[in-house]
């Protein structure tokens, strides 16, 4: 805008100088017209008046620096915590019954070496925990207990700590083995310790529909037997084929023998019975070892 606007006032300038060159050409050589002349000439032509157009001077922006880019600061890196491995309880559990199967088995074995068995032979077939207790009274003079259940056995070794109290002169604790399922009218064999007046006994003997069959030792008498009121007897019995041996309080009392067998292989249960008044029967720390069959 500025530069058209400055080249306007000069073409106007060159005009005037024109103008007054021929004026005075006039006057020179045609004398009073030259008045006539010059006074058109001011009145058609007004002498312009040089106006100062200011220049404004249109300030150059000045550059507005671009900022520098800042680093965008890297992302600290939060520690990712080491996750705490859940327990597998099932596998602590196994553990735990493994270990606690070892001491057991380790413990047997000792008893074992004591005669001339070991466990190198035979497997586990089972272990009591807690105690079973039987209490007999007029009213139920006869009770027996299932005990290692589901286990079927033929050839075996039991360990069990009996301890008995009796009010009256007549009563024996002791256990079936090899006893068809229904231990009430299925046949068995049984073994009991009796503890008369001043007399500790036992005997061996088969049932058969909840009676007596026979007896296949007899009656025995034991001074190994301890017979005292409230004292404990541990009994350690090897039931191999037809033959049976009996171990009292670590006395070996003698092996037995029923040429007849008819009971092979079964199951076991706790009993106690009396004549009358009122018996206690404890049953603890009772354990199974199974043997291999007899050839």
């Amino acid at each position: 805008m500025n530069t058209r606007y400055f080249s306007l006032q000069l073409t106007k300038s060159r005009l005037v100088i024109t103008w007054v060159i021929l004026v005075s050409l006039v006057i020179t050589g045609c004398g009073s017209r030259a008045t006539v002349a010059v006074a058109a000439i001011d009145t058609l032509t007004p002498t312009p008046t040089d106006t100062e157009v200011p220049l404004t001077n249109t300030p150059v922006p000045t550059d507005t620096p671009t900022p520098e880019p800042t680093d965008t600061p890297e992302p600290t890196l939060t520690p990712t915590e080491e996750p705490t491995a859940t327990p597998d309880r099932k596998a602590t559990a196994a553990a735990e019954a493994t270990s606690t199967a070892e001491v057991l088995i380790a413990k047997i074995d000792e008893e074992l070496q004591t005669i001339d068995y070991s466990t190198d032979s035979g497997s586990f077939g089972w272990a009591q925990e807690g105690v079973e207790v039987i209490s007999l009274d007029p009213y139920y003079p006869y009770i027996y207990s299932p005990f290692a259940e589901g286990l079927i056995a033929s050839d075996f070794i039991l360990s069990i700590e009996i301890t008995w109290e009796s009010t009256g002169g007549f009563a024996g604790c002791g256990f079936f083995f090899r006893s068809e399922a229904n231990f009430e009218d299925g046949e068995q064999y049984e073994f009991q310790t009796i503890r008369l007046s001043g007399l500790p006994a036992w005997d061996i003997i088969v049932n058969k529909y909840g009676e007596f069959q026979r007896n296949i030792t007899g009656v025995l008498t034991a001074g190994a037997i301890n017979q005292e009121q409230g004292s404990m007897n541990k009994y350690l019995f090897i039931a191999e084929g037809g033959k049976f041996t009996l171990y009292v309080n670590d006395q070996r009392i003698g092996s037995y023998h029923d040429y007849s067998v008819t009971r092979a292989d079964g199951r076991f249960a706790f009993t106690g019975w009396q004549e009358s008044g009122e018996t206690t029967c404890t049953f603890k720390n009772s354990w199974v070892w199974l043997l291999e069959p007899a050839e």
